[in-house]
């Protein structure tokens, strides 16, 4: 009897537990709009294929821990719009504290720990900008 309650239990954790994370949807890109903050950079002919495809693959390769109510600290926030054949393909909102709202999800995620997408991005954002004011 105990073997049951102990299988039904950990049934129930684990059905519980993958309901709350999400893998994101993936997605194509010619290029990226990226921004901080309130700053935003268009990276069309501005950015190299291997660039698009580094973030591309941070975005396809994210993996989330669940939802949380916390709010974006958007002071903080990476903001990428993905653009493939001259439409959005995918966009993600995600601060230093590893919160995201994925826009084809809908909801506000704790990105796990392993995640290296923001700092990629704050890269990849920083060397934009530096483009822009050449």
């Amino acid at each position: 009897m105990k073997k049951v309650v102990l299988f039904i239990f950990i049934s129930v954790l684990v059905l519980v537990g993958c309901g709350n994370t999400a893998d994101v949807k993936e997605i194509k890109a010619d290029y990226f709009d990226i921004g901080y903050g309130s700053s935003i950079y268009n990276g069309l002919n501005k950015i190299d294929a291997d660039t698009v495809k580094l973030l591309v693959n941070h975005y396809n390769q994210l993996k989330t821990i669940g939802t949380t109510t916390e709010e974006i600290d958007y002071e903080e926030a990476i903001t990428i719009s993905f653009v493939h054949n001259d439409q959005i393909s995918g966009q993600i909102v995600c601060d230093a504290k590893s919160i995201c709202y994925i826009s084809n999800e809908n909801e506000y995620y704790r990105v796990s720990d392993d995640s290296e997408l923001y700092d990629v991005a704050f890269k990849v954002y920083e060397e934009l900008k530096e483009k822009y004011e050449e």
